[in-house]
């Protein structure tokens, strides 16, 4: 078989498995089931495929977000003075939507981080990435990324507890801009200067919220 058969076929089985999985979708939120045990198990299928569609908009407004910083930083093949005008434009309107949802994407960044984690650490034990293909580097290099997202890690942790207020929002963002920076650039220095200015904002947010606390203790 020859490898225009094989893509052939592939491309076949893959949009014949893309219908069966849209119809699944669509009788599952336009069916009409009649017993209780059908309502259950429509309920659990129209609540998979809303967490499978969340996910697949994640993994596309990152990838999305990692093409435009590439091309705004000439480290793609469109690197062209409209494609990179295009690319910051597209780049102002995504940290916009990520300063306004904060809330709502903050624990997949995280996620994103603790698998980005386990990797490196994969990698400073075997001094190989665990990805296809391989990548060989000094083991050096793969503890240096895990001590970066452990930073990041560490600076996001307390948000698990409480929602951030304005200052640490931007904060959130611009650390998320740095972990593409991380992965475009190559290097550690954008996500340690993301960490260090999220853990500078919320000591400030911190020092603000004893000085209330105090004064209101005070005025008691």
């Amino acid at each position: 078989m020859s490898e225009e058969q094989g893509k052939v076929i592939a491309t076949t089985i893959l949009a014949i498995a893309s219908c069966g999985i849209l119809l699944a979708a669509a009788y599952s939120f336009f069916g009409k089931p009649t017993t209780a045990e059908g309502k259950e198990r429509k309920r659990q299928a129209i609540s998979g495929f809303r967490l499978a569609g969340w996910v697949l908009f994640t993994l596309a407004f990152l990838f999305l977000l990692l093409g435009c910083m590439a091309a705004l930083l000439g480290k793609s093949s469109y690197s062209q003075p409209i494609h990179r005008i295009v690319a910051g434009i597209v780049c102002l309107v995504q940290s916009a939507i990520m300063l306004r949802w904060v809330n709502y994407w903050l624990k997949w960044f995280m996620g994103f981080l603790g698998y980005a984690a386990i990797k490196l650490a994969f990698g400073a034990v075997f001094g190989f990435s665990s990805s296809v293909p391989r990548v060989v580097a000094p083991r050096i290099v793969f503890l240096g990324g895990l001590l970066s997202v452990a930073l990041a890690i560490a600076a996001c942790w307390r948000f698990l507890n409480r929602l951030p207020d304005g200052a640490e929002k931007l904060a959130l963002v611009l650390l998320a801009i740095s972990f593409c920076l991380w992965i475009t650039l190559d290097s550690v220095a954008p996500i340690i200067t993301g960490s260090a200015l999220l853990f500078a904002v919320q000591f400030g947010h911190g020092r603000r919220s004893r000085r209330k606390r105090h004064h209101a203790s005070a005025s008691v």
